[in-house]
């Protein structure tokens, strides 16, 4: 018990600065990035639409379920399919704030990988949508035909199991800016309020699954029994597609499989489908764009996961060395960096106020 704590506390302490530092350039973001920018950029049809929906996308701090109100919003306001499909591949697989936190525990390439892979399977969800679903009707008519996305908003968010379903609305207007660019105060309650107490919970679940691993399987076991190539890709998306992770959570799960044997590729690939897709977001995409663009988004993010995890573990095959030394020396580089853990106290203050905020809010 005495080791899983010391870990767990090393894992957190190790992972707080970027985190923070996440968040604060998540409130910068906030500040002066309004909803009327991206939806009037997403309102057009072809390649364009798709590439820009894709770019904006990656810098964006929402999850698998976050992301779903702004999308369909944007679907009602006139973004054709493939701009949705695109931007639904690429948000929740990264934002700033995982950004910085996955340099910080895995390294540059890897955080570059993800950057990358979640900026091409967007375009290639959307190129797939485009040319699947025909997607060239005019705007009027794409409005007309997303009526049904009405009412999408109803049932839990997986982020917020114990929540209401009307905190589900509200998503919309915590996870993108309004119109009108917000003030440095809003901002900043966005960064350091709203952030954290959307991602403590699966970010210590991710904590807690990274100390047990590295903890209980011994290092090298997935080396030994979990089968290589392809295969190993395709066990990692079977898990990751299903369940829930958040972005910044499926980092320390990343970090204990690969002290245990996982490659750094197959590492990846479910660092990539864990955050991009859970049950709650296929079924709501399946509803609100159809069946051929649930398809090709589901399609876009395995082949961009698969293919960014082939070249990882071909190109960079040091870098799962670099990580195990990195968890190995997480217990003895935090237990005397005093800053990691100054930074730390800070992390679980604000995560401790958002839950109390959430007990409050909940009781009334």
């Amino acid at each position: 018990m005495r080791n899983f704590i010391e870990t767990f506390f090393s894992v957190f302490a190790a992972m707080a600065p970027y985190i923070l530092l996440g968040y604060a350039v998540s409130g910068v973001m906030r500040r002066f990035v309004s909803t009327d920018f991206v939806t009037r950029h997403l309102g057009r049809e072809g390649w364009g639409a798709i590439v820009k929906a894709s770019l904006m996308g990656v810098p964006l701090p929402l999850c698998s379920c976050g992301v779903l109100p702004v999308a369909l919003s944007l679907r009602k306001t006139g973004a054709g399919k493939s701009a949705t499909v695109s931007f639904l591949a690429a948000t929740p697989q990264i934002g700033i704030d995982s950004i910085v936190a996955t340099y910080g525990m895995l390294g540059g390439v890897i955080a570059a990988a993800r950057v990358m892979c979640a900026f091409v399977s967007g375009v290639i969800g959307g190129a797939l949508t485009w040319v699947c679903t025909g997607d060239r009707t005019n705007r009027t008519n794409r409005t007309n035909r997303t009526d049904r996305t009405d009412g999408m908003y109803e049932g839990k968010c997986c982020c917020e199991h114990n929540k209401s379903t009307a905190r589900m609305p509200s998503l919309l207007s915590e996870g993108m800016p309004s119109p009108q660019k917000r003030s440095w105060g809003e901002s900043l309650k966005f960064a350091f309020r709203t952030l954290p107490g959307d991602m403590a919970g699966p970010f210590l679940l991710g904590v807690t699954v990274s100390a047990l691993v590295t903890i209980f399987v011994p290092q090298g076991f997935f080396a030994e029994h979990l089968p290589g190539g392809f295969l190993s890709y395709l066990v990692m998306s079977l898990i990751g597609i299903p369940i829930y992770t958040c972005s910044i959570g499926a980092i320390p799960i990343a970090a204990g499989l690969i002290y245990s044997g996982v490659s750094p590729g197959a590492a990846l690939v479910f660092l990539i489908s864990g955050p991009a897709t859970s049950a709650i977001t296929i079924l709501t995409v399946w509803k609100a764009v159809g069946r051929a663009a649930c398809l090709c988004h589901i399609a876009a993010i395995l082949t961009g996961a698969w293919a960014t995890g082939f070249a990882l573990d071909k190109f960079f095959p040091e870098v799962g060395e670099k990580i195990v030394s990195a968890v190995q020396c997480c217990d003895s580089c935090a237990g005397s960096d005093w800053p990691l853990w100054i930074c730390a106290a800070v992390l679980a203050a604000l995560f401790a106020n958002a839950a109390t905020r959430k007990y409050f809010v909940t009781k009334s």
